[in-house]
């Protein structure tokens, strides 16, 4: 009984609790991410960075804070257009981008649904404990409250561009789009802080710049 017992809790100790390592994938141009499993699902453990579509097509890089609010199209930027922040925390969409046809994940992945975010949220005990699970341990700005990462998501804290195009709240938010639409000008995304272990759903105008996590098929 004993050897059984430490045999079980060993396994947990091992996949962190809730996940599991699952290999890396790559994207269209190249870019190679941790994957991890959470329950049931297969996600992308880093923030997206591709620049195309799945079929090859660029999606638009807008530096321009008047283009950027004016955009129906499908955009990316680097949060204050440097390029040295893409290497940590990706790039940021709009939803134009993340709601294309052309498909914005690697081959067999897909944008999270608002579904798969709440399914997501209820592995990891509901929304009052996710965000502290999700969130990284390092990168975040003090007091960080409750990141153990126990999910293993590793969540950072890229910010966000506001429908302005105005960057903001690099080092305190991590902002993630659904695939889900709330009503014809916004949709649904997730926002980590960090000041509380909450992770919190909420409606955001589609021309928002957020960062963005694939989900396997």
């Amino acid at each position: 009984m004993y050897m059984l017992v430490w045999f079980l809790l060993s396994m947990v100790y091992s996949l962190g609790g809730y996940s599991q390592n699952m290999g890396t994938i790559t994207d269209i141009d190249g870019n190679i991410y941790n994957t991890i499993k959470i329950g049931n699902k297969i996600w992308m453990k880093e923030n997206l960075r591709t620049k195309r579509y799945l079929n090859g097509d660029s999606i638009s890089y807008i530096m321009s804070n008047k283009k950027w609010s004016e955009t129906t199209e499908g955009a990316w930027s680097y949060y204050n257009n440097d390029t040295v922040l893409a290497q940590t925390y990706g790039l940021l969409y709009n939803y134009h981008a993340v709601y294309n046809w052309r498909g914005i994940c690697p081959w067999g992945w897909h944008m999270p649904s608002e579904y798969e975010w709440q399914q997501l949220i209820m592995e990891l005990e509901g929304e009052s404990r996710a965000g502290g699970k999700l969130k990284n341990k390092d990168g975040w700005k003090s007091p960080n409250t409750g990141a153990d990462n126990t999910s293993r998501f590793s969540a950072i804290p890229g910010g966000y561009r506001n429908t302005f195009g105005v960057y903001d709240n690099l080092g305190f938010n991590a902002a993630f789009w659904s695939a889900t639409q709330r009503d014809e000008n916004t949709a649904w995304f997730y926002i980590l802080n960090n000041a509380d272990t909450r992770i919190n759903k909420v409606g955001g105008n589609k021309n928002y710049g957020m960062s963005c996590r694939c989900v396997k098929d």
